[in-house]
């Protein structure tokens, strides 16, 4: 089940009809300037022989867009009554969900950390609850870096402004899934995804995974684009596995990719969230050129698994490699 509210920017047009097998039936609602109308997604197809619906443009901007469907009951883990997804699982998106000054702050505060770093791989972590920053193909403790070069590289108004949009997240995500008592979880970063080869398997982003398996502790998880594609970068873009069967069947079966592949485009300003287990298996697509700019921000209802809100300090919170 699909919904968008408050779309603009769209140009929808009717898709041929797709096998009966899978999502195929889904629909949107746009409303443009108070005027409802109904389309179908767009759909296309890749050199791999599948099927790509795109879910949400990067030239489309939409108050939220909603798609629900059945919960996987695969390696949920502990139930929390009243947060763990058992019933109505799905995606949502949002748009504008930070302030053009905010966005930029989040900006600073990334390229700021990531300048005394950088992983010789494609994708670049900074986590500032840790202090982990790539740095070549390992990790280094940002603050202690810092601190021996006598630098500031962040303020109380950056943890403030990060604190500030992680509850605004986190609010989004328990009034759109009815969940209470969410908790921060690890890990929790921003990322810098370029075009470079991998240098270690930590730098292959691009496979298919599921967030509960991958991590554990995740029960949402949730992308804040600060880049958008088609400007900053191409490529990159979070593709989830619809097709009727799992990846990991498909591989089995010699499939090198899903049947179904839709789509979220990456747009500065766009949360993008989701229920972590089975139902979303996901990547992100390789980055073909410029930088992707993002931070996950990931959530549990197990209290056991929550983390603190980052705070300024110069010595590493535990030993750093």
């Amino acid at each position: 089940q699909t919904s968008v509210e408050g779309m603009s920017g769209a140009k929808p047009t009717r898709r041929k009809q797709a096998s009966s097998k899978g999502r195929q039936g889904l629909w949107l609602a746009v409303t443009v300037a108070g005027l409802a109308a109904f389309a179908w997604l767009w759909l296309l197809r890749d050199g791999n022989g599948s099927q790509r619906q795109v879910l949400v443009r990067s030239t489309d901007t939409v108050q939220l867009a909603n798609w629900s469907m059945p919960c996987s009951s695969e390696n949920r883990g502990a139930v929390i009554p009243g947060c763990t997804p058992r019933q109505y699982c799905g995606r949502f998106v949002r748009d504008d969900f930070v302030t053009a000054s905010e966005l930029s702050h989040l900006r600073h505060i990334a390229t700021e950390g990531m300048m005394l770093g950088g992983s010789d791989g494609g994708p670049t972590i900074l986590d500032l609850h840790s202090g982990a920053l790539s740095h070549g193909r390992n990790f280094i403790d940002v603050f202690v870096k810092a601190a021996k070069a006598n630098l500031t590289l962040f303020t109380s108004e950056d943890f403030a402004l990060y604190t500030t949009v992680k509850n605004r997240v986190r609010d989004a995500v328990a009034t759109h899934f009815s969940a209470s008592d969410l908790q921060l979880t690890k890990p929790t970063f921003f990322s810098r995804i370029e075009n470079k080869p991998a240098k270690t398997e930590h730098d292959e982003y691009w496979h298919w995974h599921v967030d509960k398996i991958q991590y554990g502790s995740f029960d949402f998880t949730c992308l804040l684009y600060l880049s958008t594609v088609g400007v900053e970068f191409t490529g990159g873009e979070f593709e989830f596995d619809d097709s009727p069967s799992s990846a990991q069947q498909q591989q089995q079966q010699g499939t090198k990719e899903p049947a179904l592949i839709t789509v979220v485009e990456p747009k500065a300003g766009r949360l993008s969230c989701f229920t972590s287990g089975h139902e979303n298996v996901h990547r992100v697509a390789k980055v073909l050129s410029g930088q992707r700019l993002a931070i996950t921000i990931s959530f549990t209802c197990d209290a056991r698994s929550a983390i603190a809100d980052p705070k300024p300090r110069s010595e590493p919170a535990s030993k750093s490699g």
